[in-house]
């Protein structure tokens, strides 16, 4: 992350990348169109696009979740421009919380920030010596940091892309409403797919990368999670990344 970023005041809300009845194809054109379009500007004029850490077909699911779910109440565990891209798919009354355990990362992140909708939210590790005991975090070292959504009521879709991420899963099924989603990233990574079975609904979307990437959707209750998703087309976009 660059701190000379232009910050980001255009809080309407944009058009999703992919549009229910979208054809196959012209998903996945559009999404590779859009990855080789941001490696050459970033190799051309050294311009880096200010999108979250994720492949396009990852960021398009959660586009197209945010656009026809339209959540009031959004939670995210981690920050960063992932924070800043998906809280424009928001209506104008909704909020978007990040939770973030790294102080001086959360200051960088709020310079980027002019956007009333979002609130930054700082919650420490309860061991400075974390990564010495696991990399990714356990839940009794972010208690608090797993702790502080419990605050908000009714929330509608939480996004896992942060420490501890096997706990964040099991709290999140604890503080999502009956019409509310949760999504995982970096699902191709086994080790965070325990607690998945909490979930009534589910859809996976992995391919080969092993070191990262991939997401998982889930909802609970009666909430289909084909009424906010086309499943099914991005299963088969998935398939073909996987083939070639």
């Amino acid at each position: 992350m660059h701190n000379n970023t232009p910050k980001i005041k255009d809080a309407t809300t944009p058009s999703p990348s992919v549009r229910p009845g979208k054809g196959l194809y012209s998903t996945l054109l559009n999404q590779v169109y859009k990855e080789k379009r941001d490696k050459l500007l970033h190799k051309l004029v050294n311009k880096q696009t200010i999108k979250p850490f994720m492949k396009y077909r990852e960021i398009q699911i959660v586009e197209e979740i945010l656009t026809r779910l339209r959540p009031k109440v959004c939670v995210e565990w981690g920050s960063g421009y992932s924070t800043l891209y998906f809280s424009r798919f928001l209506s104008g009354d909704a909020k978007w919380i990040a939770v973030e355990h790294h102080g001086p990362w959360l200051e960088r992140v709020k310079r980027l920030i002019d956007d009333k909708r979002i609130e930054l939210c700082l919650a420490p590790p309860e061991r400075p010596d974390w990564e010495q005991r696991d990399k990714d975090g356990l839940g009794e070292d972010f208690a608090s940091y797993l702790a502080l959504p419990a605050r908000y009521k009714d929330v509608d879709f939480i996004l896992v892309d942060g420490r501890a991420r096997k706990d964040a899963l099991i709290k999140a099924n604890e503080y999502i409403g009956d019409r509310g989603v949760v999504v995982l990233h970096d699902a191709n990574r086994p080790i965070y797919r325990q607690p998945l079975s909490l979930y009534k609904h589910q859809a996976l979307f992995t391919d080969r990368r092993t070191n990262g990437g991939g997401i998982w959707v889930g909802s609970n209750s009666g909430f289909d999670l084909d009424k906010v998703l086309d499943v099914a087309l991005h299963k088969r976009v998935w398939r073909l990344y996987n083939i070639f």
